[in-house]
């Protein structure tokens, strides 16, 4: 049986063998028939004692793990459909954990949390030459969760919001630049999600100036700083349903108050949308309990000569408190709360690592701008502790949160729902990817790739062309001298960029 689970579910094996070990007594009576079998007490009080021992073990992981314990447990029950014996094991537990599941929400909870201006380089999980900042809540999302490879995102704050929001490119809502604002026409993903959700956008909104805007556009509660940014983390204007205060409290703290304040009235299953502000600029050294960076100098003299120490102690001082909202959470509600998190762009160029520089970094297109950290982790995740190298874009969001939430319908135009892959790595894949971006630079336009290629407009009139498998860091354009093959995939590319922008 151990062999069985482990040809099929490699991720699982460790976690399934413990379960089937500590009722190994029980199992290995599956594979003895015994038509007059009739259970002893004593027999009944060891198989009750196995359930719950097995129930304990997956409760302790996501429901996606006993879902698939109890298919298993329907499997070999057709297979050793003679034995009585067998019968009588398989169904006992089937029954046991049957019952106890029947309790649990069959909608997860569903918590998107964004950090401002935050690429590969900074985030553990990703190619680790780079110095990297100190995030344990993160990493525990990892070894809990699918870790994506190639997301892709707009390279500046506003368009990636408005392509979550909508399900559609900017280049359809003309959101394509910092500041601009998302049409009240739009229809935002909360609007499709299912009448028993409560929904909440706490934290950066950046999709209109207006305090208004949050609530007209459909969101129930929206309670955090509308524009780009701050001056200080601590001098802030707090926008809560259209009312407006003056805050001196630090800005990252109280978007975690927020969210542990709204989440704990919540009675139905929620979508929360939590957009921190942590680490866009400016950088400083954040409050000493919510990072281990003593020894910085936290003038602004020290800040400009070297601001990368700053923006990985805001890094931590970010997952500090995106683990004191899971601490705040009951166990139960952790076990059904499925966790989204993603960089809106990429690092400033003040910070960027090498490889890449400034003009590769956010505000551009290329991979410093746009690829940036996508982990899912808790409820619903069974592909634990691994890797996805399939295409994904801020886009498809939209359509992930909803069948995750067992929306009955929703429209969209360009979002492609990721959520099989959360448990099926041969689940749909993207073909494409595609980037855009307007107005904030030199290195501003559109971009299309494919699982090796990608086309690279400027809105200086430059084309590029990169072999992003050979050539990961974009140093080698191959737009000008492509061999037979890649001028097909470069032709191709072209065609459905245009397709896309309607050209």
């Amino acid at each position: 049986m151990i062999k069985h689970v482990k040809s099929l579910y490699p991720f699982t094996y460790l976690f399934m063998k413990k379960i089937y070990l500590c009722t190994l007594v029980f199992l290995l009576s599956l594979f003895s028939a015994n038509a007059d079998y009739s259970p002893s007490p004593d027999f009944q009080e060891r198989l009750h004692e196995a359930a719950v021992n097995i129930n304990t073990l997956l409760e302790n992981k996501s429901s996606v793990h006993k879902t698939r314990f109890l298919e298993i447990i329907q499997e070999y029950k057709i297979q050793y459909a003679g034995d009585e014996r067998a019968q009588y094991i398989l169904d006992y537990i089937y029954e046991f954990l049957v019952e106890d599941k029947s309790q649990q929400s069959d909608r997860p909870n569903i918590l998107l949390i964004i950090a401002d201006d935050m690429w590969l380089d900074a985030s553990p999980g990703y190619n680790e030459w780079w110095t990297k900042a100190s995030m344990p809540h993160l990493e525990d999302m990892i070894s809990n969760g699918l870790v994506f490879e190639n997301f892709w995102t707009a390279p500046t704050c506003t368009p990636t919001r408005g392509t979550i929001l909508t399900g559609k490119y900017g280049v359809r809502t003309w959101v394509l630049a910092v500041d601009d604002p998302m049409p009240l026409t739009e229809k935002p993903l909360q609007s499709f999600l299912p009448q028993s959700y409560s929904h909440a956008v706490i934290g950066k909104w950046h999709l209109s100036k207006d305090p208004d805007h949050p609530n007209d556009i459909g969101i129930d509660y929206y309670a955090g700083m509308l524009s780009w940014g701050v001056k200080s983390y601590w001098d802030w204007t707090l926008t809560e349903n259209w009312q407006q205060t003056e805050k001196t409290s630090y800005i990252t703290s109280s978007f975690t108050d927020l969210a542990i304040d709204w989440t704990k009235k919540q009675d139905n299953p929620w979508f929360l949308w939590l957009a921190y502000t942590s680490p866009h600029t400016p950088f400083h050294l954040p409050p000493t309990d919510l990072h281990s960076a003593d020894d910085l100098d936290p003038s602004e003299t020290a800040i400009e000569v070297n601001p990368l120490p700053y923006y990985h102690a805001m890094l931590e001082s970010l997952d500090t408190e995106i683990g004191r909202l899971l601490d705040s959470f009951s166990e139960e509600e952790l076990k059904n709360t499925l966790i989204i998190f993603m960089g809106d762009n990429g690092t400033p160029g003040q910070v960027v690592q090498s490889p890449y520089e400034k003009r590769k970094a956010k505000w551009s297109l290329y991979q410093g701008g746009i690829n940036t950290p996508l982990i899912v982790s808790w409820a619903w995740v069974s592909r634990i502790w691994e890797r996805e190298s399939a295409l994904v874009n801020s886009v498809d969001l939209f359509a992930t949160i909803l069948d995750l939430s067992s929306a009955d319908s929703y429209e969209t135009q360009d979002s492609l729902s990721f959520a099989e892959l959360l448990t099926d790595a041969s689940a749909q894949k993207r073909t494409y990817a595609y980037g855009e971006v307007w107005g904030t630079s030199p290195q501003a336009w559109f971009t299309l790739r494919d699982s090796q290629y990608k086309y690279l407009k400027l809105d200086s009139g430059r084309t590029f062309f990169y072999d992003l498998k050979n050539d990961p860091y974009e140093t080698n354009n191959l737009y000008r001298n492509p061999s037979s093959s890649q001028e097909e995939s470069l032709s191709r590319l072209e065609s459905i960029a245009l397709e896309i922008r309607g050209e």
